[in-house]
């Protein structure tokens, strides 16, 4: 079944449709009929004419699934099968595992692959890990930083930086530390693409569009002040036109308007005809005089005018179309501050030493004939955008139908390179939330999002085909109390318009698809769905503000069980809250751990999904060893973990003789050492490791992970640690994490 807005949007497969999904709405869902209905619509289309982008593998797996089980019940379907569809569907179910579902970057891969001679690299290319990539990362920026710190004046850094010129760079060495220049040149490598884009916009505004997107030459400074006041006064222009459609403040100026005060001679009428003309100068333009208008009613007073009833109504208009005003008007500084010089010094050292890291880093990737995901991207769009590319004619003549998922996590890099292959008679089906996208860290930019849903409603975008965008805004994931409440929070912190600045979310009201009063009559009736608990700590109390905060939450939870509070489960039947009903969502990572001390104190058994405490701990650690080992057996130094883990329980004395066994590979030891009269212990690890290295060749990673849980003694020997539960727990969280990512590799896993 679906509703209204699902079916205008599964059902217009002839139009390029863009989809602004609200949480919890069917997202999903509706992507998979789509891309059904597609194949219903169009006898001629295989798989084959169908990409669908998603923004993970998990995604990807989920979609796969999703697809299998509905060909799989269409050609069971009476009327399928009397019409002679059956067969078509049931084949179509069997192609499902070939489909080009997947991320951007597999995506790109594979035309990679298929086309290298389009932007020729080795079809035989590497694609780093995350691990190897972190590791050159590190390596490039250490060299970068080495380099500033050894050069001597006149010479040249890397053979793309006059020396000379890198005061900047040591400032910067100064400014810093180096554990903070680590962070910040890796996220610059990482997000290269767009910073390309920031020097294009630096470039251009200086008048040098020679430059754009090189890293060849470091903007002066007055380039970076040029590109920085250009900013400013756009950002002006925008602040700008937001406040001139602000609906609020057209109802408070149209109040003002209406209502004069009675003594023409009253200080603060005076003032009012001045807000009036000033707002009338604003809505004429042009933009610096509009904004000279805006900071002129920030600025105005309003202590004239005397106390009586109708001056206090007048003020109370004047304070409350000022205070709009003001409060944007005072986010933007008049003009650049003195110290934005030190800050523009900065940024170009910054430059110097990202461009040294850069250029080392690429080198570093070269000898590897390797890309990361960032080039995966690059060299296809350089692929897709040559003037004879045989990629983007295949595309053209072959794909009918474009899916991406999670729209508003994808970035105009990334886009571009979707429009590339979109030929005549292909149609684009865009689906995402922009309240929802949280990925900017890695690239992600909502204003993409933003820019094409205007595009497409504007009709101005260069594809063939109706434009059409729509919504779903049904949640079938909360209680229409959540809902309410989400709704009145959120409407007062997404007030803009996208399409003035386009770089924020726009508030879109949620409607609950559960009915209201669903609600069981045995459950309290006293029992709210939404409860917002105020708290301050005594002076007193000794703890930490964090931990007394994780203690009242504790108490929250103890109280409800204690209680008895039941709740209706999606069967309809009624049983008591339990521990696992309870789910604690934090800001930061850092914050977990108050919350696992406080929980652990009192005996509440928690699994925690997210941050970065679950992969520090010992046993997630051991575990990833031994995928790694599986994954490559000549990994010495992931086994010498394994064997001095629980896994082999190997003293420090036997693996120094194994590793004197021999030569080769640290496994390749341990077999030559099993070989021959070895302690009982290292013949057992050997025989264990064959053991799962044969198994890993066979079993799906589900499988695998249980049998090693199951079948090495490994949870009985974290039982017996301290804090043996919660170890014991993390070993079955990471079983659970096998089971959702069963598509996946030991080594990708």
């Amino acid at each position: 079944m679906l509703t209204s807005e699902q079916t205008v949007a599964v059902n217009t497969v002839e139009e390029n449709v863009l989809v602004s999904a609200g949480a919890g709405s069917g997202k999903t869902h509706v992507l998979v009929e789509r891309y059904v209905e597609i194949l219903r619509r169009n006898e001629e289309i295989s798989l084959a004419n169908i990409i669908a982008v998603t923004f993970t593998r998990k995604a990807a797996a989920e979609m796969r699934s999703r697809l299998k089980s509905k060909f799989l019940s269409l050609s069971r379907d009476a009327a399928e099968i009397a019409g002679g569809y059956s067969e078509r569907w049931r084949k179509t179910m069997l192609e499902v595992d070939g489909a080009r579902i997947g991320t951007i970057h597999s995506l790109c891969e594979s035309i990679l692959k298929a086309f290298p001679g389009d932007c020729g690299i080795d079809p035989q290319f590497l694609v780093l890990d995350e691990l190897k990539t972190s590791e050159m990362l590190s390596s490039s920026v250490e060299h970068a930083i080495r380099t500033v710190i050894g050069a001597e004046p006149g010479s040249t850094a890397a053979g793309v930086v006059p020396l000379p010129a890198l005061d900047d760079a040591l400032l910067v060495l100064n400014e810093f530390s180096i554990d903070e220049l680590r962070k910040l040149l890796s996220g610059m490598i990482r997000s290269s693409m767009q910073l390309k884009q920031t020097l294009a916009a630096v470039w251009a505004a200086c008048g040098s569009p020679a430059q754009t997107g090189q890293f060849s030459m470091v903007p002066p400074q007055a380039s970076l002040k040029a590109a920085a006041q250009a900013v400013m006064n756009q950002v002006r222009e925008q602040a700008s036109q937001s406040l001139l459609q602000d609906p609020e403040l057209k109802r408070a100026l149209l109040w003002l308007s209406d209502n004069p005060h009675s003594d023409p001679k009253n200080g603060l009428e005076a003032v009012r005809l001045e807000v009036l003309s000033q707002f009338e100068e604003a809505s004429k333009g042009p933009a610096a005089l509009t904004w000279q208008a805006f900071q002129a009613i920030a600025a105005c007073g309003l202590k004239a005018g005397g106390n009586k009833p109708e001056s206090k109504e007048l003020r109370e208009g004047l304070k409350s179309v000022r205070e709009r005003i003001k409060a944007v008007v005072e986010k933007l500084p008049p003009s650049l501050l003195p110290e934005d010089e030190r800050g523009f010094a900065c940024a170009r050292g910054l430059l110097q030493l990202f461009q040294i890291a850069y250029e080392y880093y690429g080198e570093e990737k070269a000898k590897l004939t390797a890309l990361d995901y960032n080039d995966l991207i690059d060299q296809t769009i350089r692929a897709l955008s040559q003037p004879q590319s045989r990629a983007r004619l295949y595309f053209h003549e072959r794909l009918r139908a474009l899916l991406v998922d999670e729209f508003q996590d994808t970035n105009d890099v990334q886009a571009r390179l979707l429009s590339l292959m979109a030929g005549p008679d292909t149609r684009l089906f865009l689906i995402g939330d922009d309240k929802q996208s949280i990925y900017k860290f890695q690239g992600a930019d909502v204003a993409t999002f933003n820019k094409w849903k205007s595009s497409l409603e504007d009709g101005v975008l260069d594809f063939t085909g109706a434009s059409l965008v729509t919504k779903l805004t049904s949640s079938f994931r909360s209680h229409p109390e959540v809902v309410d409440f989400v709704n009145a929070v959120f409407y007062r912190l997404f007030d803009r318009d996208p399409r003035v600045l386009p770089y924020v979310a726009a508030f879109e009201a949620l409607s609950p698809a559960r009915q209201a009063g669903a609600t069981s009559s045995s459950e309290s009736e006293e029992e709210s769905r939404v409860e917002v608990i105020l708290h301050e700590k005594p002076e007193e109390d000794p703890t930490s503000q964090d931990v007394y905060e994780a203690r009242l939450v504790a108490d929250w939870i103890l109280d409800k069980l204690a209680r008895g509070v039941s709740l209706t489960d999606k069967s309809g039947a009624q049983r008591p809250l339990a521990f696992g009903d309870f789910a604690v969502l934090v800001q930061r990572n850092r914050d977990f751990a108050q919350f696992e001390q406080v929980f652990a104190s009192l005996g509440i058994p928690f699994v925690v999904f997210g941050g970065s405490g679950f992969l520090r701990r010992q046993e997630v650690l051991d575990f990833e060893s031994l995928l790694r080992f599986l994954d490559k057996p000549q990994d010495s130094h992931s086994l010498l973990a394994v064997l001095r883990s629980p896994f082999c329980a190997l003293s420090d004395d036997l693996i120094h003789r194994i590793g004197a066994a021999g030569d080769g590979p640290l496994y390749a030891r341990l077999q030559t050492m099993a070989a021959g009269s070895a302690p009982p212990a290292v013949a057992k690890a050997a025989q264990l490791l064959r053991r799962l290295l044969d198994e890993a060749a066979l079993l799906p990673l589900s499988e695998l992970v249980h049998k090693i849980v199951s079948g090495t003694g490994y949870e009985l020997a974290m039982l017996a640690a301290p804090d043996g539960r919660q170890r014991s727990r993390n070993v079955w969280k990471l079983v659970h994490l096998a089971c959702q990512d069963d598509h996946l590799s030991c080594g990708e896993f």
